[in-house]
């Protein structure tokens, strides 16, 4: 329908809405023409842009291309004059694109290098930064509390000071009162009291005031009730408090069954440690002594008292497996001339070695014949100690002595009889002199002490 057929009153009732109708499609027309020209403007940018980018790769391209054509032409002139002077070409490229390849990785790397000297420094800075804001927040904490304890135990000493002013009267509140009294008065240390109550204690007791000073109190107070002679009262209290605790020692008191089962468990365990345990290894089953010692004796020779000697001694591992061990107690008549020098191997494998150090000091000349012994887990065992005193050997050569002419058991025998007749020649029968014409007589010859003919 056409408006011009509508009436005038129904004009004016639509016409708001005609308006808002035509307004609204303005707009949307308005808002499509922008839409387009900005596409269009995108569209010419995106244009220029993929214009200049392509000249850019163009140009670097070109570039590129250049730059390899100078680099093959330089190779061609280098490989024409290493030709000239009789190398390989190929062999100098490859070595020069090596160095090249490694300057550039070494380049990078040193990048990299200082980069994460960057990242570092600058965590570093970030640490200090949060170090010195929490050591700024505990000092101010630090210093908050004891601001605080210090308001707390000046109010805490206001209160104590006001109290005692009220039970006391005391002028100096913060004076220590002595353990002494006189007449229900309080002697403090300062020696500051009320001054009524030493008016009355002067009136009530004339006699006591006498010889003193005025405003001083009638007698020194006494230091305290208990002391100790030559010490003060500080150095008793103190002497008195540590004697006491000294003499507190608190032991559990057994029942005889528990001090029996005590003594029953002691005594099995001293058993064992002396007998020993059994060592049994992949099946195996080790017998005889778990440690060797070298040298084997420890003998100390010629000795001279009032020195000191010292000798080492290695101690081997020949068990089965790991074992270890300790030095025993000396004896009672050795303690005093030997020292063990001795620290703990702890565990000890199969085959290993450890040492240690016998000191010997001797005080009087006399020879030791005594043991070691060394406690382990397979059982003790003992390595002889030997100390001997220096001692007189006599040596003598026997003298030779010269006699006359002797005949010396000559016989004449037969040689088939020799043999025969062997058990008779240690006979020690004096031999019969021989007829003048058989004899054989030795002369000119020696005979030692032992009778050997020389």
């Amino acid at each position: 329908m056409p408006e011009s057929s509508l009436s005038p009153l129904v004009m004016r009732g639509i016409q708001p809405f005609l308006f808002r109708r035509r307004q609204s499609a303005e707009d949307e027309q308005t808002e499509k023409e922008q839409r387009l020209m900005a596409r269009a403007k995108r569209l010419v940018q995106f244009a220029q842009s993929l214009d200049k980018v392509t000249s850019e790769v163009a140009s670097c391209s070109e570039k590129s291309r250049k730059k390899r054509a100078e680099q093959q032409e330089r190779q061609r002139a280098e490989a024409l004059r290493l030709m000239g002077i009789g190398q390989s070409p190929a062999e100098v490229f490859k070595i020069q694109e090596v160095q090249t390849r490694m300057r550039r990785k070494a380049q990078a790397l040193a990048q990299a290098q200082q980069r994460r000297s960057e990242i570092l420094a600058e965590r570093l800075a970030d640490e200090d930064k949060w170090q010195e804001a929490a050591e700024d927040h505990q000092r101010q904490k630090r210093e908050s509390e004891k601001r605080f304890q210090e308001e707390l135990g000046t109010l805490r000493q206001k209160e104590v000071s006001k109290y005692l002013r009220k039970m006391t009267g005391v002028e100096d509140p913060s004076a220590v009162a002595s353990t002494a009294t006189e007449g229900g008065n309080l002697v403090f240390a300062s020696s500051l009291i009320r001054k009524n109550v030493a008016t009355v204690q002067s009136s009530l007791h004339p006699s006591r005031s006498h010889g003193t000073q005025e405003g001083t109190p009638s007698s020194a107070p006494r230091a305290s009730r208990f002391k100790f002679a030559g010490t003060d009262d500080k150095e008793s209290g103190e002497t008195a408090s540590l004697g006491r605790r000294a003499q507190f020692h608190w032991e559990p008191k057994l029942s005889k069954f528990e001090a029996q089962s005590l003594r029953r468990s002691l005594d099995a365990q001293k058993r064992r440690v002396l007998r020993g345990e059994v060592q049994r290894v992949a099946g195996k089953v080790h017998e005889g002594p778990s440690f060797r010692a070298r040298p084997e004796k420890i003998h100390f020779e010629n000795f001279e008292p009032d020195q000191v000697y010292r000798k080492t001694v290695e101690i081997t591992n020949i068990s089965l497996t790991f074992n270890t061990f300790r030095i025993g107690p000396l004896p009672e008549e050795l303690r005093d001339v030997i020292d063990v020098d001795f620290v703990p191997p702890g565990r000890m494998s199969a085959g290993t070695t450890t040492s240690f150090t016998v000191t010997f000091s001797p005080k009087r000349n006399a020879d030791i014949f005594s043991k070691l012994s060394i406690l382990a887990p397979t059982g003790p065992e003992e390595f002889p100690l030997l100390c001997s005193t220096k001692k007189t050997v006599l040596t003598f050569s026997p003298p030779l002595v010269d006699i006359a002419d002797f005949v010396a058991k000559a016989r004449e025998e037969d040689e088939s009889t020799s043999e025969a007749l062997g058990q008779n020649e240690t006979d020690t029968a004096e031999a019969k002199p021989l007829d003048p014409g058989k004899q054989h007589v030795v002369t000119g010859h020696r005979i030692s002490s032992h009778g050997h003919l020389s």
